[in-house]
C-alpha cells in the first residue's frame, strides 16, 4: 500500500517561502552581478545583473572558475585566487581593477567576495557582488565603492529557517550603500546601519515602523505616496533625495526603489537601495564653475585684444601731436603725462591677454628698485589719504628676470591690502627691498611647500600697520576665492602667489591681530647688479620715400600709421587684412619698400599672408605687428626671416625705429 506524501512542516514551508522572496530580491537587481562561488571558485548561480554586465547567459557560465572574467595577466599574477584566500582568511575581500565581458570589452570593477560558512564554522562556498564603476572614475570625487555581501541562499534545503536568515542579515548589513525592505504596509522589516545613518535613527526606533511615523508629515507623505506608485505599478523607479545626518550634515542621494513580487506576481514590499552622490555632485558644479571661468577668460581676452589696438591708435596720435608741437609748450608736458598713463594702461591690457591665454609675459633682466620707483604716483593715489608710504630700497639690488607688468600688478595689490587693513585709521605703509643669501634648510622652513633652489635673493616687502589676522584667517588666504573685503580690487593673493610662483619665487606672511602684516617675497638674482635707471631716450628723426603697404584690421591703427609714415615722407597703402593686402601688393609691387603687418586678422590673418608672398617668391621685408611678445608671435612664422617687429601697442619712436631698422638694417 503506498504511503501518502509527507506534508511539510510550517517552518520548512516558511523556510522556502523566504528563499523563494529572497531569491526574487537578487533577480530584481540589475545593476549588480550577483552569483556564487562553490569553495573551488566555480560558478553556482547567475543573476539578471550578472547577465547584463558580464554578457553571459546563465548555461554558458554555471560551472566555470570565475578566473574567466579576470584579464590573462591578472590571471597568471594569480589575482583570483589571492582575493579567495584573502575572503577565505579575513571573511571579504573587496577588489577593484579592470575586468572583461564575454565580447571582449573592458570595464572597470568593483568587487566584493564574501566567505560563506555553515553554522559549524565549515567553508560552503563565496558570494561575489561586482558592479561596473568605469563611469564613476571620471568623477573629480568618486563615490565610495558600492560592496554587499550576499549569503548563500541556495545551499540546501535542509538548512534550518535560521541560517537563512543569518546570511540575509549579513548581506544587508555589510553594504556600504543604505538598504532597506518594507512590507506591502510600508513598515520597514530589514535596514543596514548605512540606512540607519540616512534616516539618522537607530534600528530598534525604524524597525516595525512606517515612514509617517518616522519623518516630519511633509517628507513622510512624499515617501509613503511614492511607495504606494511603486506596488501599484509594480515599476522601479529613481529619485534624487537629500538626507540631513545626526551631525547635521546634509548629502545626497541616489534612491532605486522597486517592487518586491513574488511567483505568483504579488508585490509583497519594496526594496531600497540608496547611494551617496554627493561628491559626484560637486565635482560635476566644479566643472561647471570652471566652464564659466573660461567663458569669462575668453571674453576678457577678446575685449583686452580690442582694447590693446584703440591703445595703440591712441599712442601713435599722442606721439604725432608731439611731434607737430613745439617741446617748451606747455601742452607738451601735458601730452607726455598722457602718453605715461596710456603706457600703464598698455601693461594691464597685456597681462589681460596673458591671463585669458591670448598672450604671454614677457621675462627680462629686471631692476626691482626702478619697477617701485615708477610707481610712486600710482600707489599713492590708489591708497587712503590717512595712509603714508615709506619707502627703504636698498641700491646694491642685483637684477632679476621678472615680467614687468606682473610685478606692478603684485606691488600694487599688496599695497591696496595694506591700505585696506589700516581702514579709515592714520597709518603707514613700508615697502622695502634687499638682497640675502638663503640655503635649503631656511628655505625649507620658512618657505614650505614652495620649491626654490638655494642662491642670491631679491627680496622685496610690503608692511603695514593695520588690524592684522588671525591664525584661522592666515590659513585660507591664498584659497583662490577666499576673501576678508565686502568687495575686491584687484587680484587674489592665490593669484599673486601664482605670479611668485612662476617667477620661480616665493611667499610668506607674518601677521598677528592687531600687530599689523607683512609680506615678505624672495626673488631669485640673476648676478648681475642693476645699474641706475636712465631716462627714456630722445626721440630721433628719420626721413625717407618710397610706398610702405600697413595691413591691420583697426582702422584707428592704419589711420595712425599712415599718419606717421607721411611725417617721414613715405606714402601708404593701407589694407584691412591678408587677402586685401595680397591684392594690392600685386597692383603696386613695383612701388612697396616695405610691408608692415598685423598678426591677428580675420579672413586671412598675418603669418598666413606672410607664408602667400613668399610662396609667390616676393622678398620685400615685412615688420610683423602684434599685442602678443615677440617670441610667441615671431613663433608662428617657423623660422621664417622677418625684417622686424613691433610690440602693439607702440609709440611713434618704436615704429621708427623698426621701419628704420627694416630697410637700413641695424645701427
Amino acid at each position: 500500500m503506498r504511503k501518502p506524501p509527507t506534508k511539510p512542516s510550517p517552518a520548512h514551508r516558511a523556510e522556502v517561502e523566504i528563499r523563494e522572496r529572497f531569491q526574487l530580491f537578487i533577480d530584481q537587481v540589475k545593476d549588480y552581478a550577483i552569483f556564487m562561488l562553490d569553495p573551488e571558485g566555480r560558478v553556482t548561480t547567475w543573476n539578471q545583473g550578472a547577465q547584463r554586465l558580464k554578457g553571459y547567459e546563465s548555461a554558458e557560465i554555471l560551472g566555470r572558475h570565475f578566473s574567466c572574467f579576470y584579464e590573462p595577466g591578472d590571471v597568471d599574477a594569480g589575482l583570483p585566487a589571492r582575493e579567495l584566500a584573502l575572503a577565505r582568511e579575513f571573511g571579504t575581500s573587496q577588489q577593484e581593477g579592470w575586468r572583461l565581458r564575454k565580447d571582449g570589452t573592458r570595464f572597470m570593477a568593483n568587487t566584493v567576495i564574501t566567505a560563506l560558512r555553515d553554522l559549524g564554522g565549515e567553508l560552503t562556498g563565496f558570494a561575489k557582488v561586482t558592479r561596473d564603476v568605469t563611469m564613476q572614475k571620471d568623477a573629480e570625487a568618486r563615490m565610495a565603492a558600492f560592496a554587499r555581501e550576499l549569503e548563500d541562499t541556495v545551499a540546501s534545503t535542509t538548512r534550518e529557517l535560521q541560517e537563512s536568515e543569518v546570511r540575509l542579515q549579513a548581506f544587508v548589513r555589510h553594504a556600504t550603500a543604505a538598504i532597506a525592505f518594507k512590507g506591502a504596509d510600508g513598515r520597514y522589516l530589514l535596514l543596514n546601519p548605512a540606512m540607519e545613518a540616512l534616516l539618522a535613527l537607530p534600528a530598534d526606533r525604524i524597525l516595525g515602523k512606517t515612514d509617517l511615523e518616522l519623518l516630519p508629515a511633509p517628507r513622510g507623505e512624499e515617501i509613503a505616496a511614492l511607495d504606494r506608485k511603486i506596488l501599484g505599478a509594480a515599476q522601479p523607479v529613481e529619485v534624487e533625495e537629500r538626507w540631513t545626518h545626526a551631525d547635521g550634515s546634509a548629502r545626497d542621494y541616489l534612491s532605486q526603489k522597486f517592487p518586491l513580487v513574488d511567483a505568483q506576481g504579488r508585490n509583497w514590499g519594496i526594496g531600497v537601495i540608496s547611494t551617496d552622490i554627493t561628491d559626484r555632485k560637486l565635482a560635476e558644479q566644479a566643472r561647471l564653475q570652471s566652464q564659466k571661468l573660461e567663458s569669462l577668460g575668453v571674453l576678457s581676452g577678446g575685449i583686452a585684444h580690442d582694447f590693446n589696438n584703440l591703445l595703440g591708435a591712441i599712442l601713435g596720435n599722442l606721439g604725432l601731436a608731439q611731434m607737430e608741437i613745439n617741446p617748451a609748450a606747455s601742452a607738451s608736458a601735458r601730452l607726455k603725462t598722457i602718453e605715461s598713463l596710456v603706457v600703464k594702461a598698455t601693461n594691464l591690457t597685456r597681462q589681460m591677454l596673458a591671463y585669458s591665454g591670448r598672450g604671454t609675459f614677457e621675462i627680462k633682466p629686471l631692476n626691482l628698485n626702478a619697477l617701485v620707483e615708477e610707481m610712486t604716483h600710482l600707489l599713492s593715489i590708489s591708497i587712503s589719504k590717512k595712509v603714508a608710504i615709506r619707502y627703504s630700497l636698498d641700491r646694491t639690488l642685483p637684477l632679476i628676470e621678472a615680467d614687468a607688468s606682473q610685478l606692478q600688478q603684485v606691488v600694487m595689490n599688496l599695497v591696496i591690502n595694506a591700505s585696506d587693513a589700516i581702514g579709515d585709521n592714520p597709518g603707514t605703509i613700508t615697502v622695502r627691498t634687499g638682497a640675502m643669501s638663503a640655503d635649503a634648510d631656511y628655505l625649507e622652513r620658512t618657505f614650505q611647500s614652495q620649491p626654490m633652489a638655494p642662491g642670491t635673493f631679491v627680496t622685496l616687502e610690503v608692511a603695514d600697520d593695520g588690524s592684522g589676522m588671525s591664525p584661522e584667517t592666515l590659513k585660507r588666504i591664498f584659497e583662490p576665492f577666499f576673501t576678508t573685503k565686502f568687495s575686491g580690487r584687484g587680484l587674489g593673493l592665490s593669484a599673486i602667489q601664482g605670479i611668485i610662483k612662476g617667477h620661480g619665487g616665493g611667499i610668506r606672511v607674518y601677521s598677528e591681530p592687531g600687530r599689523g602684516t607683512t609680506f615678505k617675497l624672495l626673488f631669485p638674482a640673476t648676478g648681475a647688479a642693476a645699474g641706475p635707471h636712465s631716462a627714456q631716450e630722445a626721440p630721433q628723426r628719420y626721413r625717407g620715400a618710397g610706398t610702405i603697404l600697413v595691413v591691420d584690421d583697426e582702422e584707428s591703427i592704419r589711420s595712425m600709421a599712415a599718419g606717421i609714415l607721411a611725417q617721414m615722407g613715405f606714402d601708404a597703402l593701407l589694407a584691412a587684412d591678408g587677402m586685401e593686402a595680397l591684392v594690392l601688393y600685386e597692383t603696386h609691387k613695383a612701388d612697396i619698400r616695405l610691408i608692415i603687418m598685423d598678426l591677428t586678422m580675420p579672413h586671412m590673418d598675418g603669418a598666413e599672408a606672410f607664408a602667400a608672398l613668399r610662396a609667390r617668391g616676393h622678398a620685400t621685408p615685412v615688420v610683423l605687428s602684434s599685442g602678443f611678445n615677440e617670441s610667441e608671435a615671431v613663433n608662428r612664422f617657423k623660422g621664417e626671416g622677418l625684417a622686424g617687429f613691433l610690440q602693439k601697442p607702440y609709440r611713434v619712436q618704436s615704429f621708427i625705429q623698426a621701419v628704420k631698422g627694416a630697410l637700413e638694417g641695424p645701427a
